[in-house]
């Protein structure tokens, strides 16, 4: 789900409803729009047919506990990671920009595969919010994102650059 294909299926309501919508993903931190309560429940309806929030993950977590990998499937098949690391006064989210790496350092997996494709901004901001939803359970929040993941950032400018302002 993009921030685009939401606006499109919300062009037909109210303007009010896609600030509605956005504050439900960002702040409410929902994964399901039946749990946006502020939308009408048609609505809610409509947006799990044609923006599920659903993002298909998987959670790894160190030896040490001090970090999680989450590995992240998106529509096409692609995989990525993202990584949280926890400290005491602070969560920082490592995210990919890149599914691979069309750099090639030797001494790195990631530029091994070679570049498959950018991430979109949406893939990008995505990441984030596993994490987000998942430290808001504890009554933790993400403090810092780092963009240091699969793929080198500024070979994706405009994409990266466009997360970074919707965040």
């Amino acid at each position: 789900m993009d921030l685009e294909k939401l606006a499109q299926a919300l062009k037909d309501e109210p303007k009010f409803r896609l600030q509605q919508a956005k504050q439900a993903i960002f702040l409410n931190l929902i994964s399901d729009w039946q749990e946006a309560i502020s939308l009408p429940q048609i609505l809610r309806e409509k947006l799990n047919q044609e923006c599920p929030l659903v993002i298909s993950t998987q959670i790894l977590t160190s030896q040490d506990q001090r970090s999680k990998k989450a590995l992240i499937t998106f529509e096409d098949g692609s995989l990525i990671e993202t990584v949280l690391m926890e400290y005491l006064e602070r969560a920082t989210v490592c995210v990919s920009s890149q599914v691979g790496c069309a750099v090639g350092c030797l001494f790195c997996s990631t530029g091994q595969l070679g570049l498959k494709r950018n991430l979109t901004s949406w893939e990008i901001v995505e990441q984030v919010l596993v994490w987000a939803r998942i430290l808001n359970k504890t009554g933790k929040r993400v403090s810092n994102v780092v963009f240091m993941g699969m793929g080198e950032p500024l070979l994706n400018y405009e994409n990266v650059l466009v997360a970074v302002k919707s965040g």
